[in-house]
């Protein structure tokens, strides 16, 4: 309730700057590091806080739960659904830290990482070169993607956490998704469709997600395109989140 009553941040374009700043942070910690991977972990990531868990709060053991627990589900899904992708999509990574499971599980298949920040592909960078993974990055704005992108045959997508930041705003990169018809499609974010009315946790956590004008619709609009046959849904479920909301439900979908 304490956060629900201070000002916070709103979520959408004209944050840009912000994730510029951030993402260039952890590539000059991988630099120092010489090339830790686990220098990408994001620094806002909160080690030892409670978390959500299927909606109700927990207090895990180990101050790294939240870092292994997404590197869990991250490497579940491509273990799950991403067996046959001919090669995966990331679109916002961020510093790509989740590339890293399918690179160490799909060894050569060629991996690609999207964000709108020019220190992503930086990293994505010295990855490659350093780790020697087959993996490429490059600027895109997921929200008015570019049409010059093309996906393979067969490709996998996924998305870890990016979704949250369009807001309402994300019909532009849905449609980009559909018109590249990938073979698999795996969204891992808030899905407030998910909460509980009747739980005052998930009251608190929905309040949260639409004061920070966070993603809200997705959920909602897939089940419209399943319904006029454009896509369909394979899994969904939610999983669990940081202190003020679920953050890594996950839902996958592959085009038709």
């Amino acid at each position: 309730q304490e956060e629900l009553d201070r000002p916070l941040e709103v979520a959408g374009k004209h944050r840009h700057a912000r994730w510029e700043a951030g993402w260039s942070e952890n590539l000059e910690a991988f630099r120092a590091s010489n090339y830790d991977l686990s220098a990408l972990v994001p620094k806002f990531v909160r080690r030892g806080d409670p978390v959500r868990m299927l909606g109700d709060y927990i207090q895990p053991l180990s101050k790294d739960f939240d870092i292994d627990y997404i590197r869990l589900i991250v490497s579940w899904l491509y273990l799950r659904y991403f067996a046959d992708a001919r090669e995966i999509h990331e679109f916002g990574c961020g510093t790509a830290q989740n590339l890293v499971p399918a690179a160490q599980i799909y060894s050569g298949r060629p991996l690609f990482g999207y964000d709108w920040a020019t220190a992503s592909r930086q990293i994505i960078e010295d990855m490659a070169k350093h780790h020697r993974f087959n993996i490429q990055g490059r600027v895109l704005d997921m929200f008015a993607p570019n049409v010059d992108v093309t996906l393979a045959l067969g490709a996998g997508v996924i998305t870890i956490g990016s979704l949250e930041q369009l807001g309402t705003d994300f019909n532009a990169f849905l449609d980009f998704l559909l018109a590249q018809k990938p073979a698999i499609v795996a969204n891992v974010d808030c899905f407030n469709e998910l909460y509980r009315q009747d739980h005052l946790p998930d009251q608190l956590a929905y309040r949260y997600d639409r004061k920070r004008g966070y993603l809200f619709g997705w959920i909602a609009r897939l089940h419209e395109h399943a319904a006029a046959g454009r896509l369909e849904i394979l899994d969904m479920k939610r999983t669990y989140g940081n202190l003020f909301h679920d953050g890594h439900s996950y839902v996958v979908w592959r085009a038709k």
